[in-house]
């Protein structure tokens, strides 16, 4: 989970800088924000963004240091800035983002080789279990109920084609 820290009282010093606030009457903002006692707030930047359906992702020294800890502080930042400026420069977030996407959800020939894949290795699963008692009733009619469920899903793809 990613937060920020915001000082909310410098946030309005700086926003109000030459002026006062009317409250109902006019009073010096520190003399207010020590009144009110307001001091650090604390934002979930995740669930904030969440709302507008959108994600950040956030790079650390400590991320460039873990696989280049010959590297310090100042070269691991500079590391930041040069990945941050290639990153926007080549959209290569968005190939990220399409090949995430087919990841998750394949198309064509590949969708189809995964599945085959996944089969063959519930097959050996199968295989392998022992000969006698081989389930216990209620482990076999879960396992039978969500084969059905994958043959139903499959047989609307092909309905559908």
């Amino acid at each position: 989970m990613h937060k920020i820290t915001i000082d909310l009282a410098d946030v309005l010093h700086q926003e109000t800088r030459q002026h006062t606030a009317t409250i109902p009457a006019t009073v010096e903002l520190g003399e207010m924000l020590e009144f009110l006692d307001v001091g650090d707030h604390e934002l979930d930047l995740d669930n904030l963004l969440a709302r507008d359906g959108q994600v950040a992702l956030i790079w650390s020294g400590d991320d460039v240091l873990a696989r280049r800890p010959d590297l310090n502080d100042e070269q691991a930042w500079a590391v930041l800035i040069r990945a941050k400026e290639d990153h926007e420069r080549d959209h290569c977030q968005l190939d990220f983002i399409e090949s995430t996407a087919d990841g998750l959800y394949p198309r064509g020939d590949e969708a189809k080789e995964r599945l085959r894949g996944r089969v063959a290795d519930i097959l050996k699963q199968i295989d392998s279990l022992p000969a006698d008692e081989l389930l216990s009733h209620a482990t076999y009619g879960e396992v039978t109920a969500k084969l059905d469920q994958a043959d139903k899903a499959l047989s609307k793809l092909s309905a559908s084609a």
